[in-house]
């Protein structure tokens, strides 16, 4: 995925999977933490199951893309596939990438137009255009 970025991700269900799976599958997993730690995580959730303690034996990974943009995907011991966090995805310098037009909000009473993302690196922003009546 040489053109891979953060924007592309939030738009592109195929790629999210990829990265997803990816994620979740052991040998990652185990690749970028140890085995000790994904036991004690898997102790964490037995006894975190038995106490009913929900949001256990979460894992965060910052996937960090070429351009500097990012996501936040949570991997789960008990789950086969790590899972996107909701509205984590952002430029290189912390820019929130939308999910969709709806999720910008609006500056009072109007619509949103187009949202464009361009630049690269630091300079990578999206521009909001309005329609205002």
């Amino acid at each position: 995925m040489k053109d891979a970025t953060a924007y592309r991700f939030v738009n592109d269900r195929n790629m999210r999977d990829q990265i997803e799976t990816a994620v979740g599958r052991p040998e990652v997993l185990s690749a970028v933490t140890s085995t000790g730690l994904l036991t004690a995580l898997a102790d964490l959730t037995n006894l975190a199951t038995l106490s009913r303690i929900e949001g256990h034996g979460l894992l965060s990974f910052k996937i960090a893309f070429k351009d500097g943009s990012y996501v936040i995907i949570r991997a789960d011991v008990d789950h086969a596939n790590g899972t996107y966090e909701p509205n984590s995805a952002r430029t290189q310098p912390g820019q929130v990438v939308p999910a969709t037009i709806e999720s910008v909000g609006s500056p009072g009473h109007g619509a949103i137009k187009t949202i464009s993302c361009g630049g690269s690196g630091a300079a990578k922003i999206c521009i909001v255009k309005w329609e205002t009546y």
